[in-house]
């Protein structure tokens, strides 16, 4: 087995906290047949097959990858799937940090890692339970997405609508997250600058969702500092809703003297929601709803000499904000001198 080099990103959580059973995915050497692998992926769904000896010690992983492969070089009538198992995989402890993990396998893009106690396969972990654990608020969306899922469209479009005020110059993308957002800005922008208090995020973003014209930085938007009039424009979605109301405050105010003339802020944020008079907030990482008009008045105050729009978003429609109290209010405001 190939040895880890861990590293100084600790999540401070072992790896067997995240690991599922591989019971359903194994398969003795002398069961090997294309059949037999077959039915083991379509059956447990993880995309690999764990090859042990009676012992439960792992000699080997065949992937849905492997079989294609084989059936590719040898042909459907006599596949030799034997030849395809990786005899040394990448693997882990379970006693491992959670974090080495996950950046082992983004580096090798890896889905799956088996985790071994000693050489005995005990179980095995995937990339999917990794990041949501790590950052629930986070999508970590590479390439294509998922066009069915309505929440990941939302966030998609949020970025699509804020790039539709970009024109060229610098960008500040302030918690950009997985980077997907600012891959989206930099084909508006001559360059942007991708910020995330998580460096989990940041690492992300620089292996999947890089780009010439990017530059990504771990950064808390309290200690952000540009020079006045130096930035073209400022995308900030979904991130007042993290901080508390003070430090919002602050940061809108600075973000407004960064701006050059002519420079549009875009945010977002959603309107707390009230249930029989009282606060209704369903996300514990949201610390800072406010009602609407509250945050319309807080963007106002923050940004005078700026000409500003409120917006109601739907899926992919962004109306005017009328009467709407619940729901994503998207705001932009244009600096006028």
């Amino acid at each position: 087995m190939k040895e880890i080099n861990t590293n100084s990103l600790h999540s401070n959580v072992p790896v067997s906290e995240f690991m599922s059973d591989p019971s359903q995915c194994l398969i003795y050497p002398e069961e090997i047949t294309l059949e037999r692998i077959i039915n083991i992926l379509e059956y447990c769904n993880s995309g690999v097959v764990f090859v042990i000896d009676n012992d439960f010690t792992l000699s080997g992983i065949i992937t849905q990858g492997d079989v294609r492969k084989s059936l590719i070089r040898d042909g459907n009538d006599s596949p030799n799937i034997a030849a395809g198992i990786n005899t040394a995989p990448v693997c882990v402890s379970h006693e491992e940090d959670a974090a080495v993990a996950l950046r082992l396998m983004r580096q090798h893009d890896f889905v799956v890692l088996p985790v071994l106690d000693g050489k005995k396969l005990v179980g095995y972990i995937s990339i999917h339970a990794l990041i949501t654990s790590f950052s629930p608020e986070r999508l970590y969306i590479i390439g294509d997405y998922d066009q069915t899922d309505e929440n990941l469209q939302k966030h998609i479009n949020r970025y699509k609508f804020a790039s539709m005020f970009v024109e060229g110059g610098i960008v500040l993308d302030c918690a950009c997250g997985s980077g997907y957002g600012s891959k989206i800005l930099a084909s508006k922008a001559d360059r942007v600058i991708g910020v995330d208090l998580s460096m989990e995020s940041i690492e992300f973003a620089e292996l999947h969702n890089a780009a010439p014209n990017i530059s990504y930085q771990c950064q808390p938007l309290q200690k952000l500092d540009f020079n006045p009039r130096s930035l073209n424009s400022i995308v900030s979605l979904e991130t007042l809703e993290h901080v508390q109301k003070d430090s919002v405050v602050t940061y809108l105010r600075r973000s407004s003297e960064w701006l050059d003339t002519g420079g549009c802020f875009i945010g977002s944020s959603p309107m707390l929601r009230f249930r029989d008079d009282k606060p209704y907030i369903t996300n514990p990482y949201h610390i800072n709803e406010l009602p609407r008009d509250v945050l319309v008045s807080t963007i106002q105050e923050c940004f005078p000499n700026f000409q500003i729009c409120f917006f109601h978003q739907g899926i992919r429609s962004f109306f005017p904000l009328a009467g709407e109290t619940t729901g994503f209010c998207v705001f932009v405001a244009r600096k006028t001198v």
